[in-house]
């Protein structure tokens, strides 16, 4: 390996600095159910690493208090309504989007429920209502925000979908006979 002459390191790390200054890409990421816990801090690393923040909330108090706290540190951050059981809502933040940043350059859908339950509780013991809740939220509305967002996410050269998930989304963690879930595709 040759190594850079001292004369030319530095004269690389100038143009290095003036490249980054002068044609800086501007990177976006909306981030679904951000206003606390692994949404809240995925946001906060993303915005240390110079991305447009947009932070995805149902709770306005809540969503204004996260961005308020990400541009304190100095972050580009900001609140879009956004209720993930609600398609109206999902289109509107679209469009808000379209409007003011004209792209999304990465798409994390965050927002989730997740109900606690006593150990040993088969899914054959859970109410119809539970499950719809659930996959209403955590299924039904991840497709209709990557469904109305793809048009924001085709304007960006560098378009990402990251979706979170719980070890239910696990197929390693389902499929080993120690996990807790083991068998939970066997809904008796």
């Amino acid at each position: 390996m040759t190594s850079i002459p001292k004369s030319n390191y530095f004269g690389c790390k100038y143009i290095r600095i003036l490249l980054k200054c002068f044609i800086q890409v501007l990177y976006s990421a909306f981030i679904s159910g951000a206003t606390k816990g692994i949404g809240n801090e995925v946001a906060r690393q993303l915005a240390l690493h110079d991305f447009t923040v947009l932070i995805g909330a149902r709770n306005t108090q809540h969503g204004e208090a996260a961005v308020e706290k990400l541009q304190l540190d100095g972050a580009d951050a900001h609140f879009i309504q956004l209720d993930v059981n609600d398609e109206s809502s999902i289109k509107s933040a679209a469009e808000t989007i379209s409007k003011q940043f004209g792209k999304v350059d990465v798409l994390i859908n965050n927002a989730g429920i997740k109900y606690e339950f006593l150990s040993g509780t088969r899914p054959s013991m859970l109410s119809v209502d539970i499950l719809k809740d659930t996959f209403l939220t955590n299924f039904f509305g991840v497709f209709a925000i990557i469904h109305n967002f793809l048009p924001l996410l085709k304007q960006s050269g560098t378009a990402r979908i990251i979706n979170v998930s719980s070890t239910l989304g696990s197929l390693t963690c389902l499929s080993n006979p120690e996990n807790f879930f083991y068998g939970v595709n066997s809904l008796a």
